[in-house]
């Protein structure tokens, strides 16, 4: 393990053209041009893919009640709770 701590990697279908964003409770949420926002927590593959209807060029914003919104390419704005993982 590097002084960064160990990678995570996880196999998407599209491109990763944004950087990750923390939840408050360390949930990684990415989005992808797959058409997909992944949700990473803990050991690598655990992850949840929320789908969506087009790609995702934006780095997810976190809300302080957990809300997680994400710019897309339709000019607007989506949104959703965080989920279990």
């Amino acid at each position: 393990m590097g002084p960064w701590g160990q990678a995570v990697e996880f196999q998407t279908l599209g491109r990763l053209d944004c950087c990750p964003s923390p939840g408050a409770d360390g949930t990684l949420y990415v989005g992808c041009d797959d058409k997909k926002l992944y949700a990473l927590k803990g050991a690598p593959g655990n992850s949840v893919d929320i789908p969506d209807r087009c790609e995702i060029h934006s780095s997810p914003a976190i809300g302080s009640d957990g809300t997680v919104f994400v710019g897309r390419r339709t000019r607007k704005c989506m949104r959703c709770r965080e989920p279990a993982v």
